[in-house]
């Protein structure tokens, strides 16, 4: 199974989370839920720095968010959201996928590999 690219409207990103979001190889989980495709490679990669939070406004099907330092056993997981909901203040919301392209999100599948390119 191939990659899939993502289109990414970013926001201001810090330098931790453009490298989290640019510089890793990501791939969904196996154990996938119906609301969020998660990659946690990046919480190993990153567990040393620092995520502060910012921009944790409630979460809509298609943003791309980073949990901050405030859940620090997963802090650095970048998890995409397949589902509207509320953020509980742990997540930062990076950015989000063009509404044109929110389609691909129904390709999202465990073990899948993913990765992103700026709009």
């Amino acid at each position: 199974m191939c990659q899939l690219i993502l289109t990414i409207s970013e926001y201001t990103l810090s330098c931790t989370e453009e490298k989290i979001l640019y510089e890793t190889l990501h791939f969904v989980r196996g154990d996938m839920s119906d609301f969020m495709a998660r990659s946690t490679q990046p919480r190993v990669l990153y567990a040393d720095q620092e995520v502060p939070a910012r921009n944790t406004r409630d979460m809509k099907r298609g943003d791309v968010v980073i949990v901050n330092d405030e859940y620090n056993r997963y802090k650095g997981e970048l998890q995409i959201v397949l589902m509207d909901m509320e953020n509980d203040g742990r997540k930062n919301v990076i950015g989000h996928l063009p509404a044109n392209e929110r389609m691909l999100l129904d390709y999202l599948e465990p073990w899948r590999k993913f990765g992103f390119i700026k709009s």
